[in-house]
């Protein structure tokens, strides 16, 4: 980012969406929505490299998609540049295995929290961000994806949360029925439809 660019919320990662938003704000809660398929977590990932690997800001990932060697993978890849494919299948270069192993040692050290419980409640979810912050001073929750939890007005939940503990969490989401999550949401980022890389904010 920018130096120049003043922001009072934890930055996201990406310069044009600080300008608007002015980071993330401690209380808040964010939805990144899109159809299926899109790339909402990818952009999770992106911010969560910029926040925990970057800036050493502890983080929690509630990963209900995908289990914890998959993002980590994802998140590797994002590190060094290269396709997840590319890990996976052993389709590397010499210098970019080196890359590799350099990710490694960095996100040795990284303050992320990875959760991979597969359909948890929301009361358990509420339960272990309260663990991590007061344990490892977690200052920021990612929760990836809303429908892949199970309960009630969870929107309004994680509100009461993150107004609790004073920190941003972050909850990506499908795009269909979100009435219901605009009126509990601080703020609801949808995915352009056109590009991964473009985020509207509504």
């Amino acid at each position: 980012m920018d130096s120049t660019i003043k922001i009072k919320g934890l930055p996201s990662g990406y310069q044009d969406l600080d300008v608007i938003t002015g980071g993330w704000y401690k209380s808040d809660v964010i939805v990144i929505a899109s159809h299926p398929d899109v790339g909402k977590t990818n952009i999770a990932l992106d911010m969560v490299k910029n926040i925990a690997v970057d800036n050493k800001i502890p983080t929690a990932y509630f990963s209900m998609d995908f289990s914890n060697v998959q993002l980590v993978s994802s998140l590797i890849a994002n590190y060094c540049n290269v396709k997840e494919s590319q890990i996976l299948n052993d389709g590397l270069q010499a210098d970019e295995w080196k890359r590799i192993d350099e990710a490694m040692n960095v996100l040795m050290d990284t303050p992320l929290y990875v959760d991979d419980t597969q359909n948890p409640s929301i009361d358990e979810v509420s339960s272990k961000i309260k663990k991590l912050e007061q344990k490892q001073g977690v200052k920021i929750a990612f929760i990836d994806y809303l429908q892949l939890m199970e309960g009630q007005n969870c929107i309004q939940s994680l509100k009461a949360l993150a107004k609790e503990l004073m920190i941003p969490i972050i909850v990506l989401s499908q795009a269909d029925n979100l009435n219901c999550i605009v009126q509990d949401a601080d703020v609801v980022l949808l995915v352009n439809l056109s590009s991964k890389n473009e985020l509207q904010e509504k």
